[in-house]
């Protein structure tokens, strides 16, 4: 073998070797999202509460009252990468069997469409960008499948929630996680 053959056959060792071990390309990196904790009803708890008696009076939280119903999801990003949360999905199920709600769309659950921009870090002052997705969790159909299952009552449902998005190299993004709403009389 040459001497000129020999460092051009080290480089395709080394790349073959980086491609096979599974290498992330450093010049296509990947947004770095994750999700951090949901902010609840009027108070901002991490559970979601629900108070079944105005469910089943038909009394439905009035606009007084609709800051109660709001959920909010906190991502961060610690990458220089951003992204775009183009959707997420809701599988609402109950606590009890673990199955899925039929009447909330059953295992495929129900996708609702957002348009969160999460911007990448620009500077070395914070360790990720902060952003907050208001999300429609509480639908017409788990209202009235509250109305009509008291077993939820102090067992509740749980809602496993999925958000898909792309970053900005056009890399999928699929964070997983999942809420809890506490029905009580």
């Amino acid at each position: 073998m040459s001497k000129r053959a020999l460092p051009s056959c080290l480089i395709a060792a080394v790349l073959a070797l980086s491609a096979a071990s599974g290498c992330r390309n450093p010049f296509d990196p990947e947004a770095d999202v994750i999700f951090d904790r949901f902010f609840c009803g009027a108070t901002y708890t991490y559970v979601l509460l629900i108070e079944r008696v105005k469910v089943t009076n038909g009394v439905l939280y009035g606009r007084a009252e609709e800051g109660k119903l709001f959920v909010g999801a906190q991502l961060l990003n610690s990458s220089s990468v951003s992204a775009t949360i183009k959707s997420y999905t809701v599988v609402y199920k109950d606590v009890y069997t673990g199955a899925p709600i039929s009447s909330c769309g059953g295992s495929a659950g129900r996708r609702f469409y957002s348009s969160l921009y999460l911007s990448g870090l620009n500077n070395n002052t914070s360790a990720y960008t902060t952003n907050l997705l208001q999300m429609k969790v509480v639908t017409n159909e788990l209202l009235d499948h509250i109305k009509n299952n008291a077993y939820t009552i102090n067992g509740g449902i749980d809602c496993e929630i999925s958000f898909h998005g792309v970053d900005d190299n056009g890399h999928d993004l699929k964070i997983d996680t999942t809420l809890h709403i506490e029905v009580y009389e």
